[in-house]
């Protein structure tokens, strides 16, 4: 593959306000909350049991969902390096990304090729963990201490809860990985005729 690339940006808007990031997440976005809504609507309605909200077993299906979408986003970042070395998108300072809060820093700002796991392990700290949380707090304040773990509500309400929550899920998770996707030191960004000479500068070295 012949490289393009643009010279790297500290501009996160330069590179999230670009048609690779537009039309992936609006695909992307469009197919899980069309697929959930079916699925959850489907659920209810051949279920005896009412809509609930939140529960206690809430955190299994954020986490699970979370887990779910971030294994679909990690398996799209090729397509992103390749449009990154076409020259569709700029590639991100290796500081400005580490300049983001944490998690992000982490998952956006480490040195090298990314890794599957530790990319899951960081999207149920954000966005899972604070989605939940919100979750759980939106209850307590609706319903109070005492039902606080049982928010019950109409279907239609519920539908629109539950599509919004999976939505801050999937924008989140594809945010930090298109961001992640545009670390400069990954070797997929490299072009080849740098990594080759690499081994020879340091035999080089090593000779004198």
């Amino acid at each position: 593959m012949e490289f393009h690339l643009l010279p790297e940006t500290d501009s996160f808007f330069e590179v999230l306000l670009r048609p690779t990031f537009a039309v992936s997440f609006g695909v992307m976005g469009s197919l899980m909350v069309v697929t959930n809504y079916i699925m959850e609507k489907s659920t209810v309605e051949h279920s005896s049991a009412p809509a609930v909200l939140v529960t206690s077993d809430l955190y299994l299906n954020v986490l699970t969902f979370t887990l779910f979408v971030a294994g679909i986003t990690f398996a799209n970042n090729t397509q992103i390096t390749r449009a990154i070395a076409l020259g569709q998108s700029p590639p991100m300072r290796l500081s400005s990304l580490r300049s983001l809060p944490w998690p992000l820093s982490t998952i956006c700002g480490g040195h090298g090729d990314r890794k599957l796991v530790p990319f899951l392990l960081h999207c149920l700290l954000f966005p899972g963990l604070p989605v939940l949380l919100l979750l759980h707090l939106v209850s307590l304040g609706v319903n109070g201490f005492e039902h606080a773990l049982h928010w019950q509500m109409p279907l239609q309400r519920y539908l629109a809860w539950t599509t919004l929550w999976r939505l801050a899920v999937t924008a989140g998770v594809f945010t930090a990985n298109y961001l992640a996707a545009h670390n400069p030191t990954q070797s997929v960004l490299i072009p080849s005729t740098e990594s080759e000479q690499l081994p020879t500068e340091a035999a080089g070295r090593k000779q004198d």
